[in-house]
């Protein structure tokens, strides 16, 4: 029997698939671009190529056969022959001809090959054709309200010139002086931190925001001009230079991205880090120049930029959570590139497959060759709650910036809104990797809907568990500190204080004078109304002794006139006795620096003359409508002063039934001093009853915090009605939702 008659007939799926391979082998690639710029680099202890692409200003690394394997593609050879040279180069690699094509397909997308106007048309109406995922789009969306980025300029004709002329600032002589410079101010500042408790820069007031952007946009652009000089100074290239918006924060910014091809890592790790370096530097200037300028505008810049180059610094910048300088510094320095994406690639896995039973073949033979699975746990966990916690806060400060105009509510809602979608944007991502269609060939599927119930119905069974916990509605406001009793001093005629009798703080008794006034009307008139008492008494007196038939007949007017010169007198001197101002209860001068008053005139109706016992304190507590359905007689309050943190304990003694009015509220109850009532211009101002009604609760405080005084401002905790958690979390929603909607 001849050898062909022994031959097994190939399946036809084999023999198809061989047929394709020789046809594949028979394709010959298109060329590697020649202006590409490869070099080989050592990383991780293993040969690499970078391949830098100068018009996209683009960087790959590529493994020591890709490198190999890329250099093949002549143009003239076939698939075939590039398969058979890579396994005489590389024979323990098993690369079969249609990975190569694989490959070579990868760099042909990324840019890399020549190729033919036809074939470029091709590809392009090829990528536009493929349907963009929604997710995709709106985290393009979301990093783009974060970060946007508007290239102005090439500084590589001038850039050079300027790090020659600057070179002896990378001499170690240099840099150890700045480093004990910065060390030095550290030192300096904990020697003088009492300048910090006597600061009276604000850093987060409206007055000084303005101050803070400029500093900010002038820190940050000598940021990165250190990172563009200093990789010009180790033989990188920097050919973009522009404008970029952080969270709508302008700054300078500059593509230092060719230090992928220093061959030395500490050069990468100088390149990276020179911005920080930079911003401490400014720090430790500044740091001084705060300390010793007088009160001024010098001074503010110099604190603000001190805080944005140290705190905002070590806070961003520095942070390796963040992907800013400090990331790529622990990137570089531990050769783990990608470490973000991978690390969230590797985490992704593994919850596909722990929760939904499947298992992402591409992700795993992208992580196969890792092996920092804890570093890459650890990270992604730690950065995902820290971006959690920087969007919070940059949320709280965006609704405490509107707070002033009524629009606290509203900033929240945006806050929780891009803090939702940040939270939320991982989990779809996971969904989608592990359920899309156009995925199906990449995953693979281990008992899908079993493994989804195992974890899903605890969830949910733990969920209704804990809404349904017993809890007590809690409300947080921002309270003031009254005396329990308080009286004003009204001054019903106005006049000039020609002697105050009393000081801030002195303790007095009821009836006991506070002012005196001088009004030379108001004692005109009484001698007026004196003498005119006087005359129509012996008018009448005169007209009695007569006795005549006249005089009889003139009497009864004259006693009239005489009656009504009588109330005229008394009348002008009630209003005599009115200009000496007198205390209406025993208690403290609460007035503040009632000395200044003296020389200065009183209108009528003029109130600032206050007298409160300030043995006896209570809370005055704020609330919304909503609130005050929250709370009831006998709520618990806890709290601490605003000033100095100390403890205050209380509970709800008066919960009125309607709105109050104007005369009603305490500065500290406005927005602008962290309460909760907006102020109201135009005509809304002039109503008795504010638009936007508080329901001011009080709360006897039995043991008021040392240094207690009227108008401290506490925030305060009220323990509620009893709700469950459940009613509490819809209760918030919808009280958001209501708010916001209404605005």
């Amino acid at each position: 029997m001849s050898t062909a008659a022994m031959a097994t007939p190939l399946p036809a799926a084999a023999a198809a698939e061989l047929r394709a391979e020789e046809n594949l082998g028979k394709v010959i690639s298109s060329p590697l671009r020649a202006d590409l710029e490869m070099q080989q680099q050592q990383f991780r202890g293993s040969e690499y190529y970078v391949i830098k692409d100068p018009l996209s200003l683009t960087y790959f690394r590529l493994k020591l056969e890709e490198g190999f394997l890329i250099m093949l593609l002549d143009g003239k050879r076939n698939f075939r022959e590039i398969h058979r040279l890579f396994h005489e180069r590389f024979p323990q690699k098993d690369l079969s001809i249609g990975e190569i094509g694989v490959f070579i397909q990868q760099m042909n997308a990324a840019g890399l090959l020549n190729l033919s106007a036809e074939r470029f048309v091709t590809m392009a109406r090829a990528d536009e054709s493929v349907p963009t995922s929604w997710l995709m789009v709106w985290g393009k969306v979301l990093s783009g309200f974060l970060f946007m980025r508007f290239p102005l300029l090439d500084p590589s004709p001038w850039l050079g010139k300027l790090t020659h002329a600057l070179r002896f600032i990378w001499t170690r002589w240099f840099i150890g002086l700045c480093a004990t410079f910065i060390v030095w101010s550290v030192f300096w500042l904990v020697v003088n931190r009492d300048a910090f408790t006597q600061n009276t820069i604000n850093f987060f007031s409206p007055d000084n925001l303005i101050l803070v952007w400029a500093t900010l946009i002038f820190v940050k652009t000598l940021h990165e001009f250190g990172h563009a000089t200093t990789c010009r100074f180790f033989g990188g290239e920097v050919h973009e230079m522009g404008v970029c918006l952080m969270c709508f924060t302008p700054c300078g910014y500059v593509d230092a991205s060719d230090a992928w091809m220093m061959r030395k890592k500490a050069h990468k790790l100088y390149t990276t880090g020179a911005g920080v370096f930079t911003e401490f530097v400014i720090a430790g200037i500044t740091a001084h120049l705060w300390l010793y300028l007088p009160p001024g505008l010098g001074k503010s810049l110099a604190f603000n930029a001190m805080i944005i180059a140290s705190v905002n610094t070590v806070f961003f910048n520095a942070n390796p959570l963040m992907k800013f300088d400090g990331y790529y510094i622990v990137s570089d320095f531990f050769e783990i590139p990608n470490l973000r994406t991978k690390a969230m690639m590797y985490c992704s896995y593994h919850v596909q497959r722990w929760l939904l039973g499947y298992r992402n073949l591409t992700q795993e033979r992208y992580l196969q060759e890792e092996v920092n699975n804890r570093v890459f746990i650890v990270y992604s966990v730690l950065a995902y709650f820290y971006m959690m916690t920087v969007i919070y806060s940059l949320s709280q400060v965006f609704a405490k910036f509107l707070s002033p105009y009524g629009l606290y509510d509203f900033g929240l809602a945006i806050g929780v809104f891009v803090e939702g979608s940040f939270l939320m944007f991982p989990v779809v991502k996971v969904l989608l990797d592990a359920f899309s269609t156009a995925r199906k060939h990449t995953v693979r599927e281990e008992n899908v809907w079993g493994r989804i119930a195992r974890w899903l119905i605890p969830l949910v069974v733990g969920l209704v568990v804990v809404f349904s916990l017993p809890s007590h509605y809690m409300v947080t406001q921002q309270a003031v500190l009254v005396a329990v009793r308080s009286e004003r001093a009204g001054v019903e005629v106005g006049g000039v204080v020609e002697k105050v009798h009393v000081h801030t703080g002195q303790w007095i008794e009821a009836g006991q004078p506070l002012l005196t006034l001088r009004n030379s009307d108001v004692t005109t008139q009484a001698q007026i109304a004196d003498l005119w008492f006087e005359a129509t008494k012996l008018r009448l007196t005169s007209l009695q002794v007569s006795g005549s038939l006249r005089s009889t007949s003139l009497a009864p007017e004259a006693a009239l006139s005489l009656e009504g010169a009588a109330t005229a007198r008394e009348r002008a001197q009630r209003a005599v006795g009115q200009l000496e101002i007198r205390a209406p209860a025993a208690g403290f001068v609460v007035s503040p620096d009632i000395d200044r008053l003296a020389g200065q005139y009183l209108p009528p109706g003029f109130s600032g003359l206050r007298v409160a016992d300030l043995r006896q304190y209570k809370l005055l507590i704020p609330l919304t409508e909503a609130q005050a359905e929250m709370v009831e007689i006998g709520s618990p309050v806890n709290g601490y002063t605003r000033a100095s943190a100390i403890a205050v304990e209380s509970q709800i003694g008066v919960l009125p039934s309607k709105r109050a009015g104007w005369h009603d509220y305490e500065p500290a109850m406005l927005t602008v001093f962290g309460g909760p009532a907006p102020l109201e211009n135009g005509s809304n101002a002039e109503r008795t009853t504010p638009s936007f009604g508080l329901y001011i609760a009080e709360a006897d405080v039995a043991h008021p915090p040392l240094g207690a005084m009227e108008g401290l401002r506490v925030k305060v905790t009220v323990t509620g009605r009893n709700a469950t958690y459940g009613q509490r979390v819809s209760r918030w929603i919808m009280d958001l939702w209501q708010s916001h909607s209404g605005r």
